[in-house]
C-alpha cells in the first residue's frame, strides 16, 4: 500500500508540475507590435505600440516616455516587456518621426527645446497620452506612465499638468521641481514613484528631496526609491560608462522594475 501511495504522490506531483508549466507558458501571450502616426502642432510623430495578442476587454495602458536620444529600441523593448505583463504599452514620440541620435550634443539640443518651454513639454507629452487612451481595449481610467532620464522628466511634467493617470514612474529622471508660484504640485492626480540613483552626478539627492517635499506638501502620494551606488541611466544596458556618470547597474535595474510592477498592482487595483 505504501508503494502505491508513493507512486500516486509522484504522479500527482508530476501532473501539478505539468499544469504549472502550461500556466507559465500561457501567461506569456504572443505580443503584437506596430506604429501609430499622429501629429502635434504641425509635427508628425510616430508612437510604438506593444500589446498581448487576442485582447477582448478593457486593459490597463502604460505610456512610455523615451530618453533624450529619442524613441529607440531601448524604449520599445520596455514596451514589449510591459505587454508580456498583460498591459497595452505605447512609446510616445517627443521629437518627430524617425528623429533619433546617439550623439549627446544633439540629444541635448533636442531635449533642451522642451526644458526651455515647459508648456510645450506638457502639451507634446499629453498628445502621446491621448494616443494611448484612444487605442482599442485600453481602459482610459486605468492608465499609467513611465519614463527614463528625459522621459522621467516627461512623466513628471504630465503629472504637474494634471493628467488623468493612476500613477507615474520616473526612472533616473532629471528632477525638475514644480514651477515656482504655480499650482503644479496641487494639480497632480497620479500616485508618484521616483526611482533614483544615489550616486547620480547629474541630479542630486537634494534635488530629489526638493521634488518630493513639494509634492508631499501638496498632499500627494509620492514614493522615492534610492539605489545605493547607482549613477545615471542605471536601467540601460547600453550605458557603459562612456558618457561619464551614466552607467548600467544590473541590481538597480532589476529592483526598480520589480518595484514598478508592485506599484502598478496597487494603482490599477484602486
Amino acid at each position: 500500500m505504501t508503494r502505491l501511495l508513493n507512486r500516486s504522490n509522484v504522479l500527482c506531483s508530476w501532473m501539478v508540475a505539468l499544469l504549472l508549466t502550461a500556466t507559465a507558458f500561457s501567461a506569456r501571450a504572443d505580443i503584437v507590435t506596430g506604429s501609430l502616426d499622429y501629429e502635434h502642432q504641425g509635427v508628425t510623430l510616430s508612437a510604438y505600440i506593444a500589446q498581448p495578442d487576442g485582447l477582448t476587454g478593457p486593459t490597463p495602458g502604460v505610456l512610455i516616455a523615451h530618453a533624450w536620444w529619442g524613441q529607440g529600441e531601448y524604449a520599445r523593448h520596455r514596451a514589449r516587456q510591459l505587454a508580456e505583463l498583460g498591459y497595452i504599452a505605447v512609446v510616445l514620440d517627443m521629437y518627430g518621426k524617425d528623429v533619433y541620435t546617439d550623439d549627446p550634443n544633439q540629444a541635448g539640443q533636442l531635449a533642451g527645446a522642451f526644458y526651455q518651454d515647459r508648456d510645450l513639454f506638457r502639451a507634446r507629452a499629453a498628445a502621446g497620452l491621448e494616443m494611448l487612451k484612444q487605442q482599442p481595449n485600453v481602459d482610459p481610467t486605468r492608465c499609467a506612465a513611465i519614463g527614463y532620464c528625459f522621459g522621467g522628466t516627461t512623466v513628471l511634467e504630465l503629472a504637474y499638468d494634471g493628467a488623468e493617470l493612476a500613477g507615474i514612474v520616473s526612472f533616473h529622471g532629471s528632477l525638475m521641481p514644480p514651477r515656482e508660484g504655480s499650482d503644479d504640485a496641487a494639480n497632480v492626480k497620479a500616485k508618484v514613484l521616483i526611482a533614483h540613483g544615489q550616486a547620480d552626478p547629474f541630479y542630486s539627492n537634494e534635488q530629489l528631496l526638493e521634488v518630493t517635499n513639494a509634492l508631499q506638501s501638496a498632499g500627494q502620494d509620492v514614493q522615492t526609491l534610492t539605489y545605493s551606488g547607482a549613477v545615471h541611466a542605471f536601467t540601460d544596458p547600453g550605458a557603459t560608462g562612456e558618457l561619464e556618470g551614466a552607467k548600467y547597474d544590473r541590481s538597480a535595474d532589476k529592483r526598480s522594475w520589480e518595484h514598478m510592477k508592485l506599484f502598478f498592482e496597487e494603482v490599477f487595483s484602486d
